[in-house]
């Protein structure tokens, strides 16, 4: 179902909902925008990534839930979710419509107010799209010290770049499914497993595979992150199946309003397959790459809701011997 549908069908029901049903909606939204100086020193800075958002959440009958979020990115403004959901108990809740995919832990929380990092980390920019959602069902819960979180969707595309195309209308009639389940050791520590499977071409022949493993341990003087993935594309005979691996590592340091963090991030994709397929230089290049980047920053809570991050980055790249040093701000106001 296309999200304008999905939302048509439960502004309806929401509108013919009996008067003793209490809905309780609550509106919330964002703005971000970035400024990229010089990289290695060549060139001019500017201001990019202008990015907003603006949700609304709500309940009725106190198990049912609702969401419908608009985010503009890229000079366009684009349902970014819009989904109901039932709570049978905190076993079990079951939800419906456009949402986000259940995959590590990076994917819950990407928002330039909820990341603690500017540049998104390599190995994710090569596993799964920015934000990654579908339309299907969820079905999440808790257990004690488990969680866990099954999805069933239309799935990822095959595309000309390493990661699968997000779609909201299935190319080959195939549905895809995956989900994650997480250990909490404590109230600080979760650890996590994450798996996808589903086929990405037109014909519905050849499967990508996702997995990855994260961990969470958060502190009232410093977080700690970390979050593995890879990807395998079924290439056809006679190419060996594409890969995409890599890791993120991310230690953070709360010094009250001011907070240091540094990252570690690597990440390798080869596929010969797409390389041979590839139509230009920069789509080769994408199916067969080896890097590595260290960044060191500041991120600096100037009010409530309001983030001010710097971040200074150095990208190396293995197979050409390359690198080049970057610097990037990014403001973020949530609301």
């Amino acid at each position: 179902m296309r999200p304008h549908r999905f939302l048509a069908c439960a502004v309806a029901l929401l509108a013919l909902a009996p008067a003793g049903w209490a809905v309780q909606p609550l509106l919330s939204g964002f703005l971000a925008f970035d400024y990229l100086g010089p990289r290695s020193g060549v060139g001019q800075g500017n201001f990019q990534n202008l990015q907003g958002g603006l949700k609304a959440t709500g309940e009725f009958m106190s198990r049912v839930q609702f969401a419908f979020e608009l985010r503009l990115a890229a000079e366009s403004v684009f349902a970014d979710q819009a989904w109901a959901s039932y709570t049978f108990s905190d076993l079990l809740t079951v939800k419906a419509g456009l949402g986000l995919v259940p995959f590590g832990q990076s994917n819950r929380a990407s928002l330039p107010f909820e990341t603690l990092y500017v540049l998104r980390p390599l190995n994710l920019e090569e596993t799964y799209p920015f934000r990654w959602r579908d339309i299907g069902l969820t079905g999440e819960g808790r257990w004690g010290f488990l969680s866990y979180a099954a999805y069933l969707g239309n799935g990822l595309a095959e595309d000309e770049g390493p990661l699968g195309r997000q779609q909201f209308r299935d190319n080959n009639r195939s549905l895809a499914g995956g989900g994650r389940l997480g250990l909490h050791t404590g109230d600080s520590v979760e650890w996590g497993a994450s798996h996808y499977r589903g086929t990405y071409d037109d014909e519905g022949r050849r499967h990508l595979t996702l997995s990855g493993a994260d961990v969470r341990w958060i502190t009232q003087s410093w977080s700690f992150l970390a979050e593995y993935t890879k990807a395998t594309r079924e290439n056809p005979v006679p190419f060996e199946d594409g890969t995409s691996e890599g890791y993120f590592v991310l230690l953070l340091f709360s010094l009250g309003r001011l907070q240091p963090v540094g990252t570690y991030q690597s990440s390798k994709t080869e596929d010969h397959f797409h390389v041979a397929g590839a139509q230009g230089g920069g789509e080769a290049a994408a199916f067969f790459r080896d890097r590595t980047r260290w960044t060191a920053g500041l991120r600096l809570i100037i009010g409530a809701g309001l983030f001010l991050k710097g971040e200074y980055a150095v990208d190396k790249d293995r197979d050409l011997g390359r690198e080049e040093r970057s610097f990037r701000l990014q403001v973020a106001l949530s609301f």
